[in-house]
């Protein structure tokens, strides 16, 4: 029953041209956005040493 399921799901939920998800993945009906926020550490080395991290937030970075 497991192997039947995973057999299944490898075949229904493959991402690839002609496929029925390629299909839906590659034209969807609303727009998709993703945002991603970054911190960099302004002071490495004093963190290596046991001292408090120091971030400077970079973004967002926004791709549809």
């Amino acid at each position: 029953m497991r192997k039947l399921f995973i057999e299944f799901a490898e075949q229904t939920l493959r991402l690839e041209p002609g496929t029925k998800l390629w299909d839906i993945w590659t034209d969807i009906p609303i727009p998709i956005y993703s945002k991603f926020y970054f911190f960099n550490v302004t002071n490495p080395n004093d963190v290596i040493v046991g001292q408090k991290p120091i971030v400077k937030e970079m973004g967002p970075y926004v791709y549809q």
